[in-house]
């Protein structure tokens, strides 16, 4: 499977976890599909749990076990993953009523899960990026390894299925995590204390992008292509910005970002990257 069929699995599963949820669907009997199937434990047990919460109802918990159990299941078995996407896209399909009232809504905005549940389970030919698009990339993978490369495929299967506050919120981590890597990279076990506090934690992103720009001044400068002044500004203005804007609070309520939020920080964010990637592979 290529990369490409393989974001669009990972979209397909987004999808059929949220619409759950907005339908909702209240009498599947996900124990009964685990078992034709012949799903063990966890993932056995996560249909289970499914079930528990469709009916109490709780939907957010229901939602992130979905996505759970599926991606899950993928991991292991890709093929019969598919199978039951296929299986759950019909069932959701089963539900909309032509006079529902979010019919059209529901079937704009999850159109895959419609058009994969057109196609007869007897036909194995399934034209996944036909059915989900070209993936919107918002980060640029390319050149991204291990990690970094991960993440950026998380971010964009996220924007891509309109969770655009999750979008943020692991925008925020990898800006973090490349900041934090450049550091470590370069003190390592010499000076650690630029990169962790007296208890052996990882130091606050506000506190680590202070050591990233005072350790700029010095070693970064020579290994790094970006050195005229204004744009140096630029980049540390815009990595304080996006740090405090897309630092979503758990502890409360609301904040939730939109599309145009992101769109309009991409190249910001798109620059930053490629600014701390390049430096941290200039880093022997």
């Amino acid at each position: 499977m290529s990369q490409i069929e393989d974001d669009a699995v990972h979209i397909l599963i987004a999808q059929i976890s949220r619409i759950w949820s907005q339908i909702p669907i209240h009498d599947f009997n996900w124990s009964i599909l685990a078992t034709e199937f012949r799903l063990m434990p966890p993932e056995s047990n996560t249909c289970n749990h499914i079930e528990v919460h469709q009916n109490k109802p709780n939907y957010r918990v229901m939602e992130q076990a979905i996505s759970h159990m599926l991606e899950s299941l993928y991991d292991k078995d890709p093929s019969k993953a598919l199978q039951m996407i296929r299986v759950l896209t019909k069932e959701i399909d089963a539900h909309i009523d032509w006079d529902h009232y979010k019919r059209d809504y529901l079937r704009d905005r999850f159109r895959p899960i419609f058009r994969l549940a057109e196609i007869s389970l007897e036909n194995q030919d399934i034209p996944l990026v036909a059915l989900v698009g070209q993936p919107f990339r918002y980060i640029d993978e390319s050149g991204l390894s291990d990690f970094f490369l991960k993440m950026a495929q998380e971010i964009n299967i996220a924007f891509s299925t309109g969770c655009y506050t999750s979008t943020a919120f692991l925008t925020r981590k990898l800006l973090e995590s490349l900041v934090v890597s450049v550091l470590m990279k370069e003190f390592g076990s010499t000076d650690p204390s630029k990169y962790l506090t007296k208890n052996g934690r990882t130091k606050g992103f506000e506190s680590l992008c202070k050591e990233f720009w005072n350790a700029f001044q010095g070693s970064f400068f020579k290994r790094s292509s970006v050195r005229e002044p204004t744009d140096l500004s630029r980049l540390r203005t815009n990595l304080d910005s996006l740090r405090d804007s897309f630092n979503i609070d758990v502890h409360q309520l609301g904040g939730f970002k939109k599309s145009n939020d992101l769109m309009d920080v991409r190249n910001d964010i798109q620059g930053l990257v490629y600014f701390l990637w390049n430096l941290y592979n200039n880093i022997k």
